[in-house]
């Protein structure tokens, strides 16, 4: 089978590093693959088997005419063009579709040419864009506009940020006709928490199924303690915090409040606002060096109040590390059993509450470990390959 993987990153964050896992056991099972990218290229995938779609140019354009008119996703027609003739002539058998916000691609354009000629697509979202009018977030902000056709968005300064214009409600519209368009499709979602989400949309009465998102045991494990030298860590057992990028959707402001000893990894813009009881490591795309931060930690306090599941629970699971995070937040909790290997808190407890539960928190076991990590990388891939190749 010949199958079309696209996806803005490559390699590199969750999303980039799922695509990848997906190309290698696709290709292992004999099936002919191809992956369309954003940015970043693989260095473990043949350069033959990689389409990027960068141009410097080209993104910042997308990028700043987004941010005029709030209709992300419908520039980068020259690169787009060129894209549909490689679909073309690699006549994929069946597209999947992850992340197609991030200012790379034609959103209508490519949409509408796998509807007419009638190509079966696979999407996976990732997060809500593909359903909302504008945001790829919005349970933060409490909003339930998506599903009420997104008429009066009152949060176009989130990503994709507009600083004009708001088209929310036009955008949802060409977004449902362009799905409509599409007649053998499917919708694969990473827990059950965006699946309750995506079925009160435009998405309603759609096949979506739930694949957890898994993690490479043979990096995240407890034996990764040893990756690295220790001597820039702290000396007794810590806290762990991590997040591509810190905001306060993120927890940013629960991190600070929590007054304990925290190494804190991620990209933050304001460093200035952080104690001194915190050690902050800039963000890393190395798997291996976040595996040897949670390995040598002694709880992950993952504070996010918005998220569809969260790789990075997972992974601390699997080098036996236990999490603690809010109840309701994120799709995370359904791998995390109170006083088990993680505990759930309340959003509005109190600081000293939530840091008496976090310090007294006992490291997990491997066989704990063993039966609550439900989906091992070679299962997970198992289960996408069912679903691209059924019927």
């Amino acid at each position: 089978m010949k199958i079309l993987l696209i996806n803005s990153v490559l390699g590199i964050g969750s999303t980039g590093r799922i695509v990848e896992s997906l190309y290698k056991h696709f290709t292992s099972e004999g099936h002919e693959v191809k992956v369309v990218y954003g940015r970043n290229k693989s260095d473990h995938i043949p350069a033959s088997d990689q389409y990027c779609m960068y141009n410097k140019l080209g993104v910042a354009m997308h990028a700043g005419l987004s941010r005029v008119f709030d209709n992300t996703g419908e520039y980068s027609k020259h690169s787009t063009k060129k894209l549909l003739k490689y679909i073309d002539e690699f006549k994929p058998d069946v597209v999947n579709l992850h992340n197609l916000h991030g200012y790379y691609i034609n959103v209508p354009m490519l949409l509408r040419y796998l509807g007419e000629h009638n190509v079966k697509c696979v999407f996976t979202l990732h997060d809500c864009w593909l359903f909302t009018g504008h945001c790829s977030y919005f349970y933060f902000n409490n909003c339930d506009g998506y599903m009420h056709g997104c008429k009066k968005c009152t949060h176009k300064n989130v990503y994709p940020k507009s600083i004009i214009c708001s088209r929310a409600g036009k955008n949802l519209q060409l977004k449902k006709q362009l799905l409509d368009g599409i007649k053998n499709k499917s919708f694969i979602v990473p827990s059950k928490w965006l699946k309750n989400f995506a079925e009160k949309s435009i998405l309603a009465g759609e096949k979506i199924d739930v694949v957890y998102n898994a993690i490479d045991y043979n990096i995240f494990n407890e034996n990764a303690v040893n990756y690295f030298d220790k001597s820039k860590l702290p000396a007794d057992k810590y806290i762990l915090c991590v997040a591509n990028y810190w905001n306060e959707q993120k927890g940013l402001n629960k991190v600070i409040e929590l007054s304990k000893e925290i190494v804190m990894v991620g990209y933050l813009k304001d460093k200035s606002i952080l104690n001194d009881n915190i050690i902050y490591i800039p963000h890393t795309d190395s798997a291996k060096e976040l595996a040897f931060y949670y390995a040598n930690a002694k709880v992950f306090y993952n504070p996010t109040l918005e998220d569809v599941f969260g790789m990075v629970t997972l992974e601390s699971l699997a080098c036996c590390t236990p999490v603690v995070l809010f109840r309701g937040c994120s799709g995370g909790e359904e791998g995390v059993v109170d006083n088990g290997n993680g505990i759930l808190l309340n959003k509005l407890d109190c600081p000293i509450a939530i840091a008496n539960r976090v310090i007294n928190i006992n490291k997990i076991g491997i066989e704990t470990r063993d039966k609550i990590l439900f989906c091992q990388n070679d299962i997970f891939c198992i289960n996408y390959e069912k679903k691209l190749v059924e019927k």
